[in-house]
């Protein structure tokens, strides 16, 4: 009985994307990012003028699980009280 000539299959490469690379922290920040990015976005008449100074404590509190709108809460301008006519 004669024995088949081994067939060596090659597979072809195939690059894998940017976001297959990244471990699951890096997708996590990112996602946190992108959700700061859009409150901020949708709400930013509402923030005090410097609020970009507190990037880095919105951040982290979004990345603990905050919601985002409890992130921001600090930051919203205070309203002057409603006049009484």
């Amino acid at each position: 009985m004669p024995h088949a000539a081994a067939v060596k299959v090659s597979r072809p490469k195939v690059k894998k994307p940017a976001t297959a690379r990244l471990c699951a922290s890096e997708i996590v920040e990112a996602q946190a990012a992108q959700v700061m990015w859009l409150y901020y976005r949708d709400h930013k008449p509402e923030f005090v003028h410097n609020i970009r100074d507190y990037r880095g404590a919105i951040f982290a509190s979004i990345l603990q699980g905050d919601p985002v709108d409890q992130a921001f809460a600090p930051y919203l301008r205070v309203q002057p009280p409603a006049r009484k006519s």
